[in-house]
C-alpha cells in the first residue's frame, strides 16, 4: 500500500540540510509541504533493479531507498546505505538508462565513503563560521567555484577549503565508479551520458528553469566529456537494458502515476503506443495496474475491483495485485475480502512489514477477539520489521488497547511518541503503563528505561 507521510517544511529542511552537509550536494529547494512515500513494492523493485550495482559496492543485500514525493528531478544519499530518490526522477527520466545511471552515481558516493567523510569534515569546521561554510558550499553547488573561494576568507578556514575541494572531486569519483559498475553489470552508460548532455545545456537557463539535479550535482558540463569518452570506448555501449529492469521500472511508474494521477511523459507514452502494437505484456500489464489504481483513488471502487480481478486472473501469484485488491475491498467495507487478500499477499511475499500492518488494521476493524489476537500478531510483525516506524507502533498500541492489554498499549504509544520526538507524551504514557495493575515485567522494564533516559540532562 502506497502511503505518503506528510512532513513539515521545517522537518524536511532539517532532513535535506543534514543530507546536504554529509553528501556535498547543493541546497535543495524545499516546498511548503512534502512527503516520504512508503510502499513495499516500489522499495522492493528499486532494490532489486539496483542489486547488481550495489553488490559491487559491498552491499550484499542491496541498498535502501526512500522515495520523496516531489516532482523535482533529483536524488541524493544520506546514511551509509540509503538513497533518497524523488518521484520526479522516476516519472520524468526520458530513458531507463538515466535512472540506472543516477542510481549508480549515488551508490558511487556510498562506495567511496563520502557520507562518513563528510561527517568528519563538518565536525572539523567550527560552529562560529558554519554559515560562511554553508554559503560557500551553496555557491559551489551552482557551479561558481571561484565565487565560493572568494567567500572563504582567512588562513583559519583550511578545514572548509578542504571540504569544498573534496566536494568538487567527489562528483568525478562517483561518476568514475558508476561507469565502472555499469560496465561490470553489463549496463550501457548511454543514459547517464544523455542526462549529463541535457543538464549541461541548462547552464544558460534562468535558475527557476534549471533541473534541481543540475543545481545539486554541480558541473555536469565538466563531467560530460569524461562520460562520453567512456561510452565511446565501452564494450557494452548499445546493449539494451535487461527486460527485468524494464519491468521493475514500468511497475514503479504505473504505481506512482496512478496514485498521484499524473500523466506519463511523451517518451513513455510513445513506448506504450508501440507496445499496444507489439503486444508487450509487461508494459500493458503495468498500464492496466495503473488504471485500477486510478479508479480506486477516484472512488470508483466497483470498476477498480473488476480491473484488479482481471489482472489477478492472469497473474494469480502477484503479491502486489493482491495487496491492491485488499485496499479496494477495505475501502468498499468488505473486511473479510480485504483480510483474505492481504493474507494471500503476505503468503506470496512474507518479508513485508507494511502489508502485515495493513492486515493488522483490517483485523482491528473486524474487532472480534480472535481477529484482535491475529491483529496483534500482524502488527507486532510490522513493528519488528520496521522498528523505527512510528505509525506501526501507534497501530499496535490501538490493537493492544482493543484487546484489553492496557499496559502494552500505553507502552507502544509511548514508544511511538518517542519516535515522533514528543518527549513529554512519551513520559506521560510510560507512567500510565506503570500504573496498570499487574504490569508485565517486560513492559515495566521498557517503560522505566524510557523514563530513565528522558530524565537525563542533555550533555
Amino acid at each position: 500500500m502506497l502511503r505518503t507521510n506528510k512532513i513539515s517544511r521545517n522537518t524536511l529542511f532539517l532532513l535535506i540540510f543534514c543530507s546536504f552537509f554529509v553528501t556535498c550536494f547543493g541546497l535543495i529547494s524545499v516546498r511548503a509541504e512534502a512527503g516520504i512515500i512508503r510502499d513495499t513494492e516500489i522499495e522492493f523493485r528499486l532494490r532489486q533493479l539496483s542489486l547488481p550495482l550495489a553488490q559491487q559496492a559491498g552491499f550484499a543485500d542491496g541498498v535502501h531507498f526512500t522515495i520523496v514525493a516531489d516532482p523535482a528531478f533529483n536524488a541524493f544519499v544520506a546514511g551509509r546505505d540509503r538513497i533518497y530518490i524523488h518521484t520526479g526522477l522516476l516519472l520524468n527520466a526520458e530513458t531507463d538508462g538515466e535512472i540506472l545511471g543516477v542510481i549508480a552515481h549515488e551508490i558511487g558516493h556510498l562506495s567511496a565513503g563520502h557520507v562518513p567523510r563528510r561527517d568528519q569534515a563538518i565536525a572539523n569546521a567550527n560552529l562560529a563560521t558554519a554559515l560562511t561554510t554553508l554559503a560557500a558550499i551553496a555557491t559551489t553547488a551552482t557551479g561558481d567555484t571561484d565565487a565560493a573561494a572568494g567567500i572563504i576568507i582567512g588562513g583559519t578556514d583550511r578545514a572548509r577549503r578542504t571540504y569544498l575541494a573534496s566536494s568538487r572531486v567527489d562528483e568525478a569519483v562517483a561518476d568514475e565508479w558508476a561507469l565502472m559498475a555499469m560496465d561490470n553489470a553489463g549496463f550501457s552508460s548511454e543514459g547517464l551520458s544523455k542526462l549529463m548532455r541535457r543538464l549541461s545545456r541548462q547552464r544558460a537557463l534562468p535558475q527557476d528553469r534549471q533541473s534541481e539535479y543540475y543545481s545539486t550535482h554541480p558541473n555536469p558540463e565538466l563531467r560530460l566529456s569524461a562520460i562520453e569518452d567512456h561510452v565511446q570506448e565501452s564494450a557494452v555501449t548499445g546493449t539494451p537494458i535487461p527486460e527485468t529492469i524494464k519491468t521493475h521500472l514500468w511497475r514503479i511508474r504505473a504505481k506512482l502515476s496512478g496514485y498521484n494521477n499524473t500523466p506519463l511523459t511523451r517518451a513513455l507514452q510513445t513506448q506504450i503506443d508501440q507496445a499496444e502494437t507489439a503486444a508487450e505484456d509487461d508494459i500493458l500489464t503495468a498500464m492496466a495496474y495503473r488504471e485500477a489504481i486510478r479508479s480506486y483513488r477516484r472512488g470508483s471502487l466497483d470498476k477498480a475491483r473488476l480491473q484488479i480481478d482481471a489482472l489477478l486472473t492472469d497473474h494469480a501469484n502477484d503479491p502486489f495485485f493482491h495487496e491492491l485488491a485488499g485496499e479496494i475491498a477495505f475501502a468498499s467495507g468488505d473486511i473479510d475480502a480485504a483480510a483474505e487478500a492481504y493474507r494471500k499477499a503476505l503468503t506470496l511475499f512474507p518479508n513485508a512489514p507494511q502489508i502485515a500492518l495493513s492486515l493488522g488494521r483490517v483485523l482491528v476493524a473486524k474487532g472480534t477477539p480472535s481477529h484482535l489476537d491475529e491483529a496483534v500478531q500482524m502488527l507486532e510483525r510490522a513493528v519488528k520489521g520496521e522498528p523505527n516506524w512510528a505509525f506501526a507502533r501507534r497501530e499496535l498500541g490501538i490493537a493492544y488497547g482493543r484487546s484489553g492489554r492496557l499496559a502494552h498499549a500505553h507502552l507502544s504509544l509511548a514508544e511511538e511518541a518517542l519516535l515522533r520526538g514528543a518527549l513529554q507524551d512519551a513520559i506521560n504514557l510510560s507512567e500510565r503503563a506503570l500504573r496498570v495493575e499487574a504490569v508485565p515485567n517486560d513492559v515495566e522494564a521498557r517503560a522505566r528505561d524510557i523514563l530513565f533516559h528522558l530524565s537525563q540532562p542533555l550533555q
